[in-house]
């Protein structure tokens, strides 16, 4: 893909909660995020399809979900009409099986594929299991990889929240600021070898 584009990344922590007190302030941040980009990668958006039934994405834009629960994960692209008018259209609704939006782990791993004249362009976003869950993310990159197309045939665009820091000074305890070095698990070798590194 050889156009240009402008995209944010953002964890909702519960766009899509049932409480009605949180959804408007987080949805109105969603909608001003897609109203001076071309595209918000969201992660714990906490969507269902019963949810989601009752929203109506902002004006002159378009929503592909993977629903985690109402109580965990989820994530999800927001798109504008005017930027997805550049490559092939994607049927709406979406049908199970598409080779457009691509559900790599429900709730937790997703990709946009989009193609036209440009060339290819992957959209992919990601929330991975947070806590002491280094197999479930180490999972979770392994799916991943498996489904990012090699950089000869696509750009693709990864965002979202891995739930891991890079580095071991990286993680502090809120109210001390004190280095929370008990919690390192060294992912990010991982994800160079698995992902970076090969795309």
């Amino acid at each position: 893909y050889t156009a240009d584009y402008k995209g944010v990344t953002w964890n909702s922590q519960a766009l899509f909660a049932h409480r009605v007190d949180r959804p408007c302030a987080k949805q109105d941040m969603a909608a001003s995020l897609v109203a001076s980009h071309d595209f918000v990668l969201l992660q714990e958006t906490r969507s269902t399809p019963a949810t989601l039934s009752t929203w109506t994405p902002p004006l002159g834009t378009r929503y592909f979900p993977s629903h985690g629960s109402s109580s965990v994960g989820g994530v999800g692209i927001l798109i504008k009409l005017e930027f997805l008018a550049h490559f092939d259209p994607i049927p709406d609704p979406l049908p199970p099986a598409s080779d457009q939006w691509i559900e790599i782990e429900k709730g937790r791993c997703a990709c946009l594929r989009l193609s036209g004249p440009h060339g290819n362009l992957d959209l992919c976003v990601v929330y991975l299991t947070t806590g002491q869950a280094r197999d479930a993310r180490d999972t979770s990159r392994a799916l991943l990889a498996r489904a990012i197309r090699p950089a000869n045939l696509s750009l693709t665009i990864l965002g979202g929240d891995f739930n891991y820091t890079a580095r071991k000074n990286e993680r502090f305890i809120r109210g001390t600021t004190l280095v929370h070095s008990n919690t390192f698990t060294n992912e990010e070798t991982s994800f160079l070898h698995d992902i970076a590194h090969p795309f």
